[in-house]
């Protein structure tokens, strides 16, 4: 398989394809292990079968040129499986662990009975990498032909290393074969800047590129393509990549290798990165606050909600000022205009040609009730409302035949206690009245009319409330000494 990685310098090309090669020893150590202990399983079933281990078929040309071939084996041609090794193992174990589970498979196709384990691959890695420190990775061969089957061979800045730099030459054996080098079980890492620097014949046989980019010099990002894209950068292969993901190296990654002998790249944050977060932030706000209610949610900031709770309040408290201020305003007329010192006034002069052309009466409350004459004696009291002009308040006590009474300013009996009333019979603790109206100054000078007017007020009549006193008629004799309760101007 050839994969191809791209980037341009620094974004961690090399620790990608680094990191790889050092799964795939850690793999090789492990699987190491297990061959010992698969060689001894295998051994009592390895001795049953020992004929079929001491040769290797093979199958060259095809169809009717179809040959097989045998190879003959050494005896001791698959021990080196059952061993450990300290320095560098045999170029060719994985080619022994290969044949040793083509002979298995052909034990199998015949039928026999046997017990073996297949052993698990131990790949002889190649690379030009500069200060590779991975165990067991040997130097890049140029002709990778010459090299053990199962191979790994990463090539770093490929476009500097002959033959596959030569881009005009097509006819080059090393590179041609390449079309052909997973029969013997190849992979192969090129690592470049850019897709144009490779051969054309191997951009051809890529099938897996990986293109790392490094925003603002932070995480680096991998775009897989299941083939060799000419301009990975462009937003349309970006968005059309087989895979994207992010790639962080280990700080021990960068010990395995020599990158660069200084690293003057810098992280960059973006001015119009930081704007957009923060009108973003700023976008999810307004949603955030307007959806939590009101009318509108631009009305939070502008003050229009606000604006309108004030419009309404004061709409509201306007209409009931009109409302209260309407038979406020009737009955101060009323009392007002009678007055001489406001008869001149324009509100006055108005009130009184209204009142004289008939279209107002002194009283504009009237009530009207339906009245039958055939029933005189129905109750018309329930069809008539009454407006409270007045309130309780307490006035004084007095003291009839040792009991104590509390009466309002209208004479009418209050129920207050004893306690109340002795406080003010006997000790003359009179409570204060909170109800009482005083007049100021200005008010009571206002209202005094000057000698002239109180002449002239003197002249109109004054209209006296009318009282139904009940009083009874009784003839007192002639020469009958007057009440002692009677005194004054007036009486007898």
């Amino acid at each position: 398989m050839l994969n191809c990685v791209t980037g341009v310098p620094g974004a961690s090309k090399t620790a990608y394809v680094v990191t790889q090669l050092l799964n795939v020893e850690r793999k090789n150590k492990v699987n190491l292990k297990k061959n010992i202990v698969i060689f001894e399983h295998n051994k009592a079933c390895f001795d049953k079968f020992k004929d079929d281990f001491s040769y290797y078929e093979y199958d060259t040309g095809s169809g009717h040129e179809l040959k097989k071939h045998l190879e003959v084996l050494p005896p001791e041609y698959f021990y080196m499986l059952g061993q450990d090794y300290d320095d560098l193992r045999p170029d060719d174990y994985y080619l022994r662990s290969v044949r040793y589970n083509e002979i298995i498979e052909r034990i199998r196709d015949r039928g026999e009975s046997e017990n073996f384990e297949f052993f698990q691959p131990v790949r002889t890695i190649y690379s030009n990498i500069k200060a590779l420190k991975i165990d067991y990775v040997r130097n890049l061969v140029i002709d990778w032909r010459t090299c053990p089957d199962g191979s790994i061979i990463a090539i770093d800045e490929v476009q500097l290393v002959p033959p596959y730099n030569d881009n005009k030459n097509k006819n080059d054996e090393i590179v041609q074969e390449l079309t052909i080098h997973r029969h013997r079980g190849f992979d192969f890492w090129f690592i470049t800047q850019s897709p144009s620097y490779l051969h054309p014949t191997i951009k051809e046989l890529i099938s897996c590129h990986l293109h790392i980019t490094r925003p603002y010099w932070r995480t680096p990002k991998v775009y897989q393509f299941g083939s060799l894209r000419a301009y990975p950068n462009t937003l349309v292969n970006k968005l059309n990549c087989e895979s994207k993901f992010s790639f962080k190296p280990a700080d021990s990654i960068f010990k395995l290798y020599k990158s660069t002998s200084i690293d003057t790249s810098k992280k960059r944050t973006p001015k119009g990165l930081i704007g957009f977060a923060l009108f973003i932030m700023f976008g999810v706000f307004v949603f955030g606050y307007g959806a939590s209610g009101g009318p509108g949610f631009l009305g939070h900031f502008f003050g229009s909600d606000e604006k309108e709770v004030k419009t309404q309040t004061s709409n509201h408290q306007n209409e009931n000022k009109q409302a209260s201020d309407l038979p406020a305003t009737q009955s101060n007329l009323d009392q007002d205009c009678r007055k001489a010192i406001n008869v001149e006034k324009p509100e006055c002069v108005q009130w009184f040609n209204q009142l004289s052309s008939g279209s107002k009466t002194v009283n504009p409350s009237v009530q009207t009730v339906s009245y039958n004459p055939t029933s005189p004696y129905d109750d018309l009291s329930q069809n008539l409302t009454y407006e409270i002009t007045s309130k309780p308040v307490f006035s004084g006590c007095a003291k009839f035949n040792g009991k104590y009474y509390g009466y309002t300013e209208q004479g009418t009996k209050l129920p207050v206690s004893k306690s109340d009333c002795v406080k003010l019979i006997e000790h003359g603790d009179r409570p204060y009245n909170y109800f009482k109206t005083e007049q100021s100054y200005e008010q009571v000078k206002q209202d005094s009319p000057a000698p002239e007017q109180h002449l002239q007020a003197n002249s109109q009549p004054e209209t006296i409330p009318q009282v139904d006193p009940q009083v009874k008629s009784e003839q007192i004799p002639l020469g009958t000494k007057a009440p002692s309760n009677i005194t004054g101007a007036h009486s007898l």
